[in-house]
């Protein structure tokens, strides 16, 4: 049962990490978006959220409120320290609603 559990916790961990990779595509270069994915495809979670922080902050590259929270769930669920990931905070895109009539 523990395994099992485990085992759903790493997919759920696994499919968090691919959607940020479709959240941020956009503004990422290809070349980067494969690496994160190799460090994904190999089981290595933890370099994958890792590298994929240190190039969008390195970059400089904008984020949604979205991706932004993905992040944080991810780093998280395995333990990182916050450093990891506030460091993307200024990059937020921040959305405005359309107002309601």
């Amino acid at each position: 049962m523990q395994n099992r559990l485990v085992k759903t916790s790493y997919q759920l961990i696994k499919s968090k990490l691919n959607e940020v990779i479709l959240l941020t595509k956009e503004v990422m270069q290809e070349t980067q978006i494969e690496f994160v994915r190799s460090y994904i495809d190999a089981g290595e979670w933890r370099l994958a959220i890792e590298t994929l922080c240190d190039i969008l902050y390195e970059d400089e590259l904008p984020i949604s409120a979205t991706a932004y929270r993905l992040i944080q769930e991810i780093s998280s669920s395995l333990d990182l320290k916050n450093s990891v990931w506030e460091i993307l905070k200024p990059q937020v895109l921040i959305t405005v609603p359309f107002p309601t009539r």
